[in-house]
């Protein structure tokens, strides 16, 4: 497995968050994009999966779509349930690949965060 399926679902994020102004977050997960693009090493590729599962403030796990939030959002509940099955999507194929590539990386809160799932 290539590194194409996490891109893909990094494309749809960031373009759900272009869709609805969620500043910042676009350009964040653009940056996760580029960093995996040019990755040379298992390590480089490693090091951007923990930051992309990092928890916390300023994390993919703490965007809620909100017109509360300055969001251009008409269905908030349609648009946080796309970004839901987005991080779903996204940790899967993480996994996916972090298992085949036997990748260490600590993606214990993601899976939380993004399968409702404790490891």
């Amino acid at each position: 497995m290539n590194l194409d399926k996490v891109i893909g679902v990094l494309s749809a994020m960031q373009s759900l968050f272009e869709k609805h102004k969620v500043g910042g977050y676009d350009l964040l997960v653009k940056n996760f994009k580029e960093r995996l693009q040019i990755a040379q090493s298992p390590d480089a590729v490693a090091l951007v999966f923990s930051d992309i599962a990092q928890p916390g403030m300023g994390s993919l796990s703490d965007v809620y779509i909100s017109r509360n939030n300055g969001n251009q959002v008409d269905d908030e509940k349609g648009a946080n349930n796309e970004l839901r099955e987005l991080m779903t999507k996204l940790y899967f194929a993480m996994d996916e690949y972090r298992k085949e590539k036997l990748l260490k990386v600590d993606m214990n809160w993601f899976q939380i965060v993004a399968t409702g799932k404790i490891p």
